[in-house]
């Protein structure tokens, strides 16, 4: 699915950019360097971001479940589409990134 691997384009740029990430079951929040705010939450069976609690964009469509699951270096995201297809991959980062769960 070619939204799916733009999306952890998305997801992998985002990360890296980041100072700080929160992660629970089904949101991811990124904090930036420069404060900014971004969520990855599930709603409506669509992923969306939102920044700084403004608009939305949709980064992937059809979603059933999603899982954000932190490790170590990185968080491991799986997707379940409508159809039933898993997607998972993992995104890593380079530095220190303060993961609170």
């Amino acid at each position: 699915m070619f939204e799916w691997e733009i999306f952890l384009q998305q997801a992998q740029m985002e990360l890296r950019g980041s100072q700080k990430v929160t992660v629970s079951t089904n949101d991811l929040l990124f904090i930036g360097k420069e404060g900014e705010r971004i969520m990855y939450e599930k709603k409506n069976g669509k992923l969306r971001r939102r920044v700084n609690g403004a608009g939305h964009e949709v980064l992937l469509q059809h979603v059933d479940t999603i899982r954000f699951i932190p490790i170590e270096q990185g968080i491991i995201i799986k997707v379940v589409d409508t159809t039933k297809h898993v997607y998972k991959r993992v995104i890593t980062h380079m530095g220190t990134v303060e993961m609170i769960r």
